[in-house]
């Protein structure tokens, strides 16, 4: 119940040539009546042999479309399997849909000559270019027909797995132990937490220590309160030391001064929210660029959690109004005699 979709895959990694130059890469396998279930490679499709690929309708035609041949450019051309490669591999390869690119598997064709090994070659044809945003995707990610790599690597009808997705992305720990009871030893499941757990680590680590610094950030501009305040109440003696002599308490006072703080805490808090909020809108839409070398993304990607503005929100109010305790209680204490004397 907890499964929208499965679909079998083969994964290894082989060289791909181009006319001028090669590149190592991730080869999998794929069913493409079944794939677009459950990953997203379908809709990252930007290129099909016919060109750019616009709608919906295209892309799905390209795709399940990896289960027959694909004609060259040339009329003499031979009709072969297709592959999909990533925007950049096909950058870096010099490629594109139509030109024909072969698979080395260096250790495919067994032992040859004096017992040394011998590689397997196949002659494939670019049928699809995908843009994931990825970067270490776009190069090293390619994509055949099951049956076309169970022949190429001499597999019969083996694969190397069943790719499962889960109805909640974050039920994923859940779902591969359900999977594993149903399945049995030796199989087992692997959720994607664990797949990738070096770099979720690493984010969560750079996502505590963002979160600190924006602390002290909003520490600062309390102390600025603070400051803001104290010197109100030193310039504005004269005043208070009137209101307490016609019968202001000291309660008035203090609380005059806390409100005034707020509001300064409020006033600041609806700006900022604004503003970070129409950033974070312009972000998304226009996409920042970063170095993909460094970040293995394109552009930075960004998401809006109301969680994370009523978080900061009551942080950034409760930093504010403690700032402003301090130069209340001075405000509140201040002797009528001792702000009118030297009036």
């Amino acid at each position: 119940p907890q499964v929208l979709g499965a679909t079998p895959f083969i994964y290894t990694e082989v060289m791909l040539s181009g006319d001028s130059t090669g590149s190592g890469v991730i080869l999998k396998g794929i069913d493409p009546e079944t794939t677009w279930r459950v990953t997203a490679l379908r809709d990252d499709l930007v290129y099909g042999p016919a060109g750019e690929l616009q709608t919906a309708e295209e892309r799905h035609k390209v795709f399940t479309a990896m289960a027959g041949t694909f004609p060259g450019r040339g009329p003499d051309d031979e009709a072969l399997p297709g592959i999909i490669i990533g925007r950049e591999l096909m950058d870096q390869l010099q490629v594109g849909p139509g030109d024909r690119v072969q698979l080395i598997n260096p250790l495919g064709g067994g032992g040859g000559l004096l017992g040394m090994p011998s590689p397997t070659i196949r002659n494939v044809r670019v049928a699809g270019v995908f843009y994931s945003g990825m970067y270490e995707y776009d190069t090293k990610w390619t994509y055949i027909a099951n049956d076309v790599a169970q022949d190429f690597l001499k597999l019969g009808d083996k694969v190397s797995g069943i790719e499962v997705k889960a109805v909640d992305v974050d039920a994923a720990r859940d779902v591969a132990v359900a999977v594993e009871a149903a399945v049995g030893y030796p199989h087992y499941a692997r959720p994607w937490q664990s797949l990738n757990a070096a770099l979720f680590e690493a984010l969560e680590l750079e996502k505590i220590v963002m979160g600190l610094i924006l602390s002290l950030i909003v520490v600062v501009a309390g102390l600025l309160v603070v400051t803001t305040l104290i010197m109100m109440v030193i310039t504005k003696g004269r005043q208070i030391a009137i209101l307490k002599a016609i019968g202001a308490s000291s309660g008035s006072i203090l609380r005059i001064f806390m409100m005034e703080g707020l509001v300064i805490g409020v006033t600041g808090l609806v700006l900022g929210s604004v503003i970070g909020y129409l950033g974070c809108v312009g972000l998304d839409r226009y996409e920042f660029p970063i170095e993909t070398d460094v970040y293995y993304l394109s552009s930075l990607p960004v998401v809006i959690l109301p969680a994370n503005f009523l978080v900061t929100g009551l942080a950034t109010l409760a930093v504010c109004f403690v700032a402003t305790l301090y130069p209340a209680w001075e405000a509140a204490r201040l002797n009528p005699v001792d702000g009118l004397r030297y009036e």
